[in-house]
């Protein structure tokens, strides 16, 4: 079966974000993340996802904040999306 693709949604560390990848890497998840979703760029969670090579994008607060959210996941076309923050 294929892995299923992941959208994950971090806050800051990424700590969630570094056992999905690690667990994937070793073949305990079938899963690939697809895409990480922050609110902000200078947490440690963006940089574990850049040095893994997965795309990320950065949403800040503000007006339409949700819907900016659910766009930036729907570019990743994920299967589930982690909620790790």
């Amino acid at each position: 079966p294929e892995p299923v693709r992941l959208c994950v949604l971090i806050s800051g560390s990424g700590t969630t974000l570094q056992n999905l990848l690690d667990q994937t890497a070793a073949g305990h998840l079938a899963a690939t993340v697809v895409g990480v979703v922050s609110s902000k760029h200078d947490v440690k969670g963006v940089e574990r996802a850049r040095a893994a090579g997965v795309p990320v994008a950065v949403v800040p607060r503000g007006a339409d904040f949700s819907d900016r959210v659910f766009a930036a996941v729907r570019g990743f076309d994920p299967q589930l999306v982690v909620l790790a923050g």
